[in-house]
């Protein structure tokens, strides 16, 4: 058969849209939400979360960059290259596939209220997820490899698949079934502390599953069809819409979070009468019930709990003698650090020497009450 006359041609033009499509959401929901990245993960405290994050934002362009050199017909790969740039991609698309199984799986044990053991049960489960799925995709990148041939100026893979190709995403397509009915069971069942938070969580959460979940299926029946083209094109749709998926779930959580207020319990005293009051600072509420008679040398406790999300970190504010007959002889600062996303429940406790009084503490993301958490005054211990 003669050479094609005329200049070398890239891929098919369908095969440009998938690309084009692919780095587009990927592209575009990077320029929306990078200021919300700057917010929300780069000046938040060192985390799994936070660097799993970063590692799933841009761990994903170096397989794009090997794909678009690839694939975009602008350069003339070789065979070698097809085959090494393959496996590179395959590999790093599974390990970031995975640290989205890793993410989805703290905020599943956060919802449950999970144990330690738990969390451990579930960042083992998500890492052997991903280790799976890696070892069965490198495995399935190296026999596809040999079939690779470079067609005008794009490589192609060759046109028989691997027999079980398609087990490599069954992994995760169990784990985020698992993960998705463990978390909604926990959601809907009610009596959640936030009704805002919970309607957030059911969201992102019912999105994320079913357009993952429709995309891994997708490819299953492509693959159990025996067309690598289409396979690999839809794999371009699947990585742009999957990374901005889970960039959405992690910072639309930390922006309905972020609210740092400072609570002037002084000034409130002043104003307070000597029955009860409350003040509301954002989504932060402090009650204060007078103890009578207050106990000579009370303590002073305070606990917090409830769902503690995102880089959140309350303004240091005092607490002190609120209006009970003199004046207080220090002002106490503390600080509430909360657990980064929502890796796990904490509870916080502080403790001050002070006079008796009760102040009741609600955090709710939505300004809210959650759970009681209140200080106590008594005797020490």
């Amino acid at each position: 058969m003669p050479p094609p006359s005329g200049p070398p041609r890239g891929p098919p033009y369908d095969a440009q849209l998938y690309l084009a499509a692919g780095r587009t959401v990927w592209l575009y929901d990077f320029m929306l939400t990078f200021q919300d990245e700057v917010q929300y993960v780069w000046k938040s405290r060192p985390s799994v979360v936070k660097y799993l994050f970063l590692f799933c934002r841009y761990g994903i362009l170096i397989p794009m960059i090997f794909s678009f050199v690839g694939s975009s017909g602008f350069f003339t790969p070789s065979v070698q290259f097809c085959q090494v740039s393959y496996i590179v991609q395959i590999g790093l698309y599974a390990f970031v596939f995975g640290g989205w199984n890793w993410l989805l799986a703290t905020r599943v044990h956060a919802i449950l209220s999970g144990s330690k053991k738990l969390q451990h049960v579930f960042t083992v489960s998500s890492i052997s997820v991903a280790l799976i799925t890696a070892g069965l995709s490198f495995w399935e990148a190296v026999a596809m490899s040999h079939g690779m041939t470079v067609q005008t100026q794009s490589c192609t893979p060759g046109q028989d698949l691997p027999s079980l190709y398609w087990i490599s995403w069954l992994p995760p397509l169990v784990f985020n079934l698992v993960m998705f009915l463990m978390g909604m069971s926990k959601l809907l069942r009610g009596g959640y502390p936030s009704t805002a938070l919970r309607n957030l969580l059911i969201r992102d959460g019912f999105i994320y599953w079913a357009v993952i979940s429709a995309m891994e299926i997708v490819n299953i029946v492509l693959y159990t069809k025996n067309d690598p083209e289409k396979i690999f094109r839809f794999m371009y749709i699947y990585e742009g819409l999957g990374s901005a998926l889970v960039s959405r779930m992690v910072l639309n959580l930390r922006s309905f979070v972020d609210q740092t207020e400072t609570i002037d319990l002084d000034a409130a005293a002043a104003k307070a009468s000597t029955h009860d009051w409350t003040i509301t600072a954002g989504s932060y509420q402090m009650r204060r019930i007078d103890v009578v008679p207050p106990p000579p040398v009370p303590q002073r406790r305070l606990q917090s709990d409830g769902l503690n999300v995102g880089d959140v970190e309350l303004s240091a504010f005092s607490l002190q003698d609120l209006g009970l007959g003199r004046q207080p002889r220090r002002q106490e600062q503390y600080r509430l650090s909360f657990m980064t996303d929502i890796e796990s429940i904490t509870r916080t406790t502080l403790e001050e020497d002070a006079s008796g009084s009760i102040i009741e503490v609600s955090l709710a993301g939505d300004g809210r009450p959650s759970q009681s958490s209140r200080t106590e005054a008594g005797s020490a211990g």
